[in-house]
């Protein structure tokens, strides 16, 4: 019932026709104590028993899938697609509850009884012949959208969950990685490889090389520019990074430090799992639909199908085009907004990339855990020669907007 299957069934019930007198003929087996031999003259049994088969293996294909995946979400410890899951499935249940309703209403004769009050149709018009219902058939297509909103709502919240888990998966790659290091995910690496610096051999130096400053690191100076760097790992991760520092060791606008973190507190404190924990809030208003998002759903709808109900086919396609083309442009402007809010928000680095590797050293996870934070200072943890630069004072530049006035906005965007 709850997925659809209990659609038309023309065996169960007949059509809509009113009562007539007592059974005849060849389903006269129905009056003499055989209720079900007209049934199992119309419907092979085998076809009967393979139907309820398909529909207990089914069941069981579902509930096998939904013990497995909360398996591996226990597994990995990830809490907000666990809330994902209990979510949804909330939603199957409500939407299903909704449908078994709509199908009783349809086969025990409801709709029949609504159809005559609200349509003013009487039973003596149809003596000779059966009538569909209206009403009944509006039933069943109310039914069969509701089995396809589950499915809506099924592949919404995988990809949610798919994109969630992945973005928290980086995240965490984010929190690990260090700031020297011969290693590939080292910060020394991905700058050198990407040309911002260059190794300069030195027998002198610690690890037998300087690095040499290139070119400058920046987020970008236009909008575009942005646009194209956010797509630059090595952007993402130092702009992300860069948020984190800030996070843990705050500069006012004046660039003066406010009071350090407690020492205790940042090795046992994640910022990782604290976004984790913010994005799954903003995930679980995605999926889960409160009783709001219907009625306005309703309100805006409904003067809307009723217009296009008086429009050709060809004109219902066309404003069909307009509006997913509107909804692209929308999420343009909102895609736009949230880059520039990011660019906003963020803390500037220091254009030489030495001296962000000196700002981070000793922040990622790791060290935090083990609690060797040397931020902004040129001490040992794997640092190799800097030639004659000084990193001595390198710190955070404050971000252009550190507080959303009231009316203004971020970056007097008003939108945000």
């Amino acid at each position: 019932l709850l997925s659809g299957a209990g659609g038309p069934v023309a065996w169960t019930l007949p059509t809509w026709a009113p009562a007539r007198g007592p059974v005849d003929g060849e389903h006269g087996e129905a009056r003499s104590g055989k209720p079900l031999a007209a049934f199992w003259g119309e419907v092979s049994p085998r076809i009967f028993l393979a139907e309820i088969f398909l529909v207990i293996l089914l069941s069981t294909l579902f509930e096998t899938w939904e013990h497995w995946i909360r398996h591996r979400l226990d597994q990995s410890g990830d809490h907000v697609g666990g809330k994902i899951l209990d979510v949804l499935f909330k939603e199957f249940t409500g939407l299903g509850f909704i449908g078994l309703v709509l199908f009783l209403v349809t086969q025990s004769g409801a709709a029949d009884w609504l159809a005559a009050k609200l349509l003013g149709v009487s039973s003596h018009q149809h003596d000779h012949h059966e009538v569909e219902n209206p009403l009944a058939e509006t039933f069943e297509i109310v039914h069969m959208m509701i089995f396809m909103l589950l499915v809506v709502l099924l592949f919404q919240a995988t990809a949610i969950l798919r994109v969630s888990s992945q973005v928290a998966h980086k995240w965490s790659a984010y929190e690990r990685t260090r700031s020297f290091g011969d290693r590939s995910e080292s910060f020394e690496s991905m700058f050198t490889k990407a040309g911002f610096l260059e190794k300069v051999p030195n027998k002198n130096a610690p690890r037998g090389f300087d690095l040499a400053f290139k070119r400058p690191f920046i987020y970008g100076t236009t909008f575009f520019e942005r646009l194209r760097l956010r797509g630059n790992p090595l952007v993402k991760m130092v702009m992300w990074r860069a948020l984190r520092h800030n996070f843990f060791f705050p500069v006012d606008e004046d660039g003066k430090k406010h009071t350090q973190q407690s020492a205790l507190a940042l090795p046992l404190f994640s910022f990782k799992s604290y976004l984790h924990m913010r994005l799954g809030e903003t995930v679980l208003s995605l999926v889960e639909l409160s009783g709001w998002t219907w009625l306005v759903t309703v309100l805006v709808l409904a003067p809307f199908c009723y217009f296009l109900a008086g429009l050709s086919f060809l004109s219902v396609e066309a404003v069909q085009c307009a509006g997913a083309w509107l909804l692209f442009g929308i999420a343009v402007a909102i895609t736009w907004l949230l880059e520039e809010d990011t660019f906003h928000l963020t803390p500037r680095v220091p254009e030489d990339a030495r001296d962000i590797l000196v700002l981070f050293k000793g922040t990622s996870d790791f060290m935090l855990r083990k609690g060797s934070v040397q931020t902004g200072k040129r001490g040992s943890l794997g640092c190799p020669g800097l030639g004659d630069h000084d990193p001595e004072n390198t710190r955070l530049i404050p971000a252009p907007v550190q507080v959303c006035e009231l009316g203004k906005g971020i970056g007097g965007n008003p939108l945000t």
